[in-house]
């Protein structure tokens, strides 16, 4: 949800109607998002979690704290109640914006450590060593999931469409999203370097692409890297073939 949508454009629209119905009370509204892990652990995930809310006025406040206490594990792990919807909003964005640049920043690196002959896993869990770095990720073949891929973008949108700023301030957010696409392709190229240093061309190969999910144990295949890949190897020409156990209809290759 992009920051300000709650209080700048639900919020209005409610009480709109509340007063057409003649319905003198506010509008109760509050936000609370996501935090859950996919896979075997999804349930278990959404109850015990951190989690984040806000309302637009102290009763929201209060009726959400009072809900999410009755339906998570507060006791183990407590809410963080924030004084504005906005900043509730705009923690979900920031979050995601965050590990998405980080993981576009690691793919910078993974490129040096692939031409230097470096070994990046070695050196990421040499660093993991300092507990300042230690949630530091292993980059990958592009980064899935229906969040990581766009939530900066709902922040960059709100900015300029719910909030009325023109002026550009975000440089590292649009960067680190254009960068996210390109680990997907470059597996892509890797591939079709391989298959050249063996005396063959991608045109004449059969690729087998094993994982289509977006995450490892899960049957989710939004924005997963493995789209991208087959796309670009198919474009290339190659007889590309893919197997995950939990996907049973690609529906983006269904169209």
């Amino acid at each position: 949800m992009a920051p300000g949508t709650t209080e700048q454009i639900a919020y209005p629209i409610i009480k709109k109607r509340f007063e057409k119905r003649g319905i003198d009370s506010e509008p109760l509204l509050a936000h609370s998002y996501e935090r859950v892990m996919h896979g075997r652990e999804y349930l278990r995930s959404i109850r015990n979690f951190w989690r984040v809310c806000s309302g637009v006025n102290e009763e929201s406040k209060r009726r959400v704290v009072k809900f999410l206490s009755e339906v998570l594990n507060t006791e183990n792990y407590p809410l963080t109640v924030l004084d504005r919807l906005i900043e509730s909003e705009t923690a979900k964005i920031v979050e995601n914006s965050y590990r998405a640049t980080i993981l576009a920043f690691l793919d910078e690196w993974s490129i040096f450590a692939e031409r230097n002959y470096v070994d990046l896993k070695k050196v990421i869990e040499a660093i993991k060593v300092r507990p300042t770095h230690s949630n530091m990720v292993f980059p990958g073949p592009g980064i899935g999931g229906y969040f990581l891929p766009k939530d900066g973008g709902l922040g960059m949108w709100s900015y300029k469409h719910i909030f009325g700023f023109e002026d550009d301030i975000f440089r590292i957010t649009p960067a680190a999203i254009d960068i996210n696409d390109t680990p997907s392709l470059h597996v892509a190229q890797l591939v079709r370097d391989s298959l050249r240093n063996m005396g063959k061309t991608i045109a004449a190969a059969e690729v087998l692409i094993l994982g289509t999910s977006n995450r490892e144990d899960v049957g989710d295949t939004r924005y997963s890297g493995s789209e991208i890949i087959v796309r670009k190897l198919t474009e290339m020409g190659a007889d590309v073939k893919v197997h995950d156990p939990y996907v049973e209809n690609w529906w983006e290759f269904e169209k």
